[in-house]
C-alpha cells in the first residue's frame, strides 16, 4: 500500500520529538478500547 509506505518513510526519517507528537495526536483520535491497546504497546 502506497499510503503505508509513505507513513513508514516519514516516521523512519522523523526525529523522536516529532514521533512523540504524532503519537499524541493519534492517541487523541482513537477510541477508548484502542487507547488501552496503544498503552500496552507503548509501555
Amino acid at each position: 500500500n502506497i499510503q503505508t509506505k509513505r507513513i513508514r518513510n516519514v516516521i523512519k526519517n522523523a526525529k523522536e520529538d516529532d514521533i512523540n507528537g504524532f503519537k499524541k495526536i493519534l492517541y487523541a483520535m482513537i477510541d477508548k478500547n484502542n487507547q488501552i491497546q496503544f498503552d500496552k504497546l507503548n509501555m
